[in-house]
């Protein structure tokens, strides 16, 4: 790749990064508080965006297909448009059905993206933009857990799915960031962040103890033993803050009734059958949305989808087109086919990129990332419509896919 368009490619990954791991968080008060909505900001400065990503890459670019997940994004996104077709002609469905092709046009411009960018950022990039998102994430928490000390804000909402990305970072280059995300977990009153990032660190650990690090075997034990004490700590620290919450009886701060609403969460999911409470109130009605959804899927829906445009009106009124449990917001769209398909790929791109490690000289940081990055956005994407809105999921994916492609033997 030309430097010029490598440099132009990596400001844009930058603004992506700014926007979306720096800019958002900032936002996430004011969206508390009701004033605005930060989501319609980012909806409107995504499509210029995608635009000058295509335009730098070139359409030969874009258009040779790689891999198999290149080649699956691209039939899966022809074939919801055709399918779709019925909606598009349904006035009240035409938004939604742009919306679902440009999620997926979006994810594979990113999936390019990824492959042609694998070997040309460096580590100070990833490393300023973590320690921004972090702050970022922090200082919003800390706004957030003002208003709600004051009674301005009825929940308390903090932006936890950045701690993803810096997650994906600090477990390989930064302890201390690493208890920070473990610090805003514990306030941040977001389940599904919290199962991803504690899939990082087992997958972490794991690789670790039966992977060889790509600098050398010198190194190993110690690298280990860290690993674990780190994953002992964390593990320790979450029981301890969970038992205290419990035996709380008197707020006094912010942030211990931060504390206390996200504990008692985790604690109403371990203990549902003493709460009294169903399983779709705990989950913030999540399991209302998937009986929707599946009530409006008929077999050939299950097989190729209700296409692009498709959306679901919920019994107490409002009408969506994603759906927080992925899998079945895809199938919903695309057919069972292409969403088991697209997640067995990825599995795979994921495995063959921390078993690639072994076997390769290259470790910097963009590739190390890759793997683990995915891992939590696999796991966040059980809690949160993430995969096709989330651009990092798919440039990632490009990212590690071409290191599985392009590993040199040791």
């Amino acid at each position: 790749m030309k430097p010029v368009r490598a440099r132009l490619l990596l400001y844009l990954l930058g603004a992506y990064l700014l926007l979306s791991q720096v800019v958002m968080p900032l936002l996430s008060p004011f969206r508390a508080l009701g004033l605005l909505e930060p989501g319609q900001i980012r909806n409107m400065l995504l499509p210029p965006l995608f635009l000058a990503i295509v335009i730098t890459l070139g359409l030969r670019e874009i258009l040779r297909i790689k891999t198999a997940l290149h080649l699956v994004l691209i039939l899966g996104g022809v074939q919801a448009m055709i399918v779709g077709l019925p909606n598009l002609l349904d006035g009240d469905a035409t938004r939604y059905y742009f919306s679902h092709l440009f999620q997926i046009a979006s994810a594979y411009v990113m999936l390019v993206l990824g492959w042609s960018m694998a070997n040309t950022i460096e580590k100070k990039f990833w490393e300023r933009f973590v320690l921004m998102a972090l702050l970022a994430t922090l200082v919003s928490s800390y706004f957030t857990l003002a208003a709600l000390a004051r009674n301005e804000v009825g929940r308390l909402y903090t932006p936890a799915y950045t701690f993803i990305f810096v997650a994906a970072y600090s477990l390989a280059y930064s302890n201390l960031q690493t208890l920070l995300v473990i610090g805003g977990l514990l306030i941040s009153n977001k389940r599904g962040p919290m199962v991803a990032v504690i899939g990082m660190f087992a997958v972490q650990a794991a690789k670790f103890a039966v992977i060889r690090s790509p600098e050398g075997q010198g190194n190993k034990p110690i690298k280990m033993a860290l690993a674990f004490l780190l994953a002992a700590l964390a593990i320790g620290a979450i029981f301890a803050t969970y038992q205290w919450a419990l035996n709380l009886t008197n707020i006094t701060s912010p942030i211990e009734r931060a504390v206390y609403i996200t504990m008692m969460r985790l604690s109403d999911l371990i203990n549902l059958a003493e709460t009294g409470r169903t399983l779709d109130e705990i989950s913030a009605g999540r399991l209302t949305e998937v009986d929707a959804a599946l009530d409006s899927l008929n077999p050939l829906n299950w097989l190729i989808g209700s296409g692009a445009g498709w959306s679901v009106t919920l019994p107490d009124g409002p009408e969506v087109q994603n759906l927080h449990f992925t899998p079945l917001s895809l199938v919903s769209v695309f057919g069972l086919p292409f969403t088991v398909t697209l997640y067995v790929l990825m599995l795979a791109v994921v495995v063959k990129s921390f078993f690639g490690m072994n076997r390769s000289r290259q470790s910097d940081a963009t590739r190390l990332m890759a793997p683990l990055y995915l891992v939590g956005a696999l796991i966040h994407s059980l809690f949160a419509y993430s995969l096709f809105i989330d651009w990092l999921v798919f440039f990632f994916a490009g990212v590690a896919a071409y290191a599985n492609k392009n590993t040199h033997p040791r």
